[in-house]
């Protein structure tokens, strides 16, 4: 099962990568995806506050579901919680404040 398991990772990397190569043309030799991602925001005028902006959406949005579950208006299970409150610690603080400086 794990051969099964190990050929479906293959596969959705591969299909991931197909869609880098799509959006961004093929890859430089040794670059991950998110290095072609960042290259492509920073060489596409207007491109990297548009990728900021919506990390500071989504931080917005995950602090959101943190407070309605903390108030008990949402209930979520213990692993997602988990993986929210993972997510959260890891984001910057700076981007509580959007690129055009409005607090998400």
């Amino acid at each position: 099962m794990s051969l099964c398991h190990s050929s479906t990772e293959t596969a959705n990397r591969a299909s991931q990568l197909d869609v880098v190569h799509g959006v961004f043309g093929a890859l430089n030799v040794g670059e991950t995806p998110l290095d072609a991602l960042m290259r492509h925001a920073l060489e596409v005028p207007g491109a990297a506050a548009a990728l900021l902006d919506a990390f500071a959406a989504q931080a917005g949005a995950l602090r959101l579901v943190q407070e309605a579950e903390a108030r008990g208006a949402a209930s979520l299970p213990s692993d997602l919680r988990r993986g929210i409150a993972a997510a959260a610690a890891r984001t910057p603080s700076w981007l509580a404040v959007g690129t055009a400086g409005v607090r998400v």
